[in-house]
């Protein structure tokens, strides 16, 4: 009867736990904070694709052409 109750109680305990989740403790971050997060990783992805393409180009460099007209 005894071991009966402990898993009776048990179950119980375990059935909490499971069924409020985070409710108890708050999450890492909120749903703001998420889509902030995520927009700075898209832009920065960006950014680096711009980069990166500049030097295929040679965009990165200054040129070598003059900036006056010759005639």
């Amino acid at each position: 009867m005894r071991l009966l109750k402990v898993l009776v109680f048990s179950a119980v305990c375990f059935s909490c736990v499971i069924l409020t989740g985070c409710a108890i403790s708050t999450p890492g971050e909120t749903a703001d904070e998420v889509n902030i997060r995520r927009k700075r990783v898209i832009s920065t992805g960006i950014k680096e694709m711009q980069e990166d393409i500049d030097v295929i180009m040679m965009l990165d460099q200054p040129s070598k052409l003059s900036n006056r007209t010759i005639r």
